[in-house]
């Protein structure tokens, strides 16, 4: 599972993945919600994306209500990406309104920086950097070299890349 956090707001860090990451992040960013609910001592519900990997270091780090929230709107935020630039919905679509949101009167770019950190992440993948949107986006820039589409459907490449 990959969470690309390309933006400290979930709907610009949505509008900054290619196509291909863009259908994959809405699985994959379900199936994180999945795990971080069943994590959390709830029940797996039929609804439910099936999580891959409850251990996974995402969803083992996903500890306060802030990420829970970022990650909702993040879910939220690609799946009408995704209707904006396929003229679809995702099959994923519905389930965005049945994952409880943690209660709070924080809005989401109300949320301090510093609650976002998911996990580790590293500059040129040997050491940690303390800004995480910037070191995403130094490995999404890596992940371009590997893809052999990066296309942007509607929208243009993101200015950083």
């Amino acid at each position: 599972m990959q969470l690309f956090v390309l933006d400290y707001d979930p709907c610009i860090s949505a509008l900054y993945l290619c196509d291909a990451h863009l259908r994959k992040a809405i699985l994959e960013t379900a199936q994180i919600l999945t795990a971080v609910h069943v994590n959390n001592g709830n029940k797996l519900e039929s609804w439910m994306s099936k999580p891959q990997n409850y251990n996974h270091p995402v969803c083992k780090a996903i500890i306060n209500e802030n990420q829970m929230l970022w990650l909702w709107y993040y879910f939220y935020y690609l799946n009408c990406e995704y209707e904006y630039r396929f003229n679809k919905r995702h099959a994923y679509y519905n389930l965005t309104f049945n994952y409880k949101l943690p209660i709070s009167n924080t809005h989401v770019s109300d949320i301090p920086i510093e609650d976002l950190v998911f996990y580790p992440v590293f500059t040129n993948f040997t050491s940690v950097s303390s800004d995480f949107v910037s070191s995403y986006r130094e490995y999404y820039k890596y992940k371009k070299t590997m893809v052999k589409s990066f296309i942007y459907t509607k929208r243009e490449m993101s200015y950083w890349l």
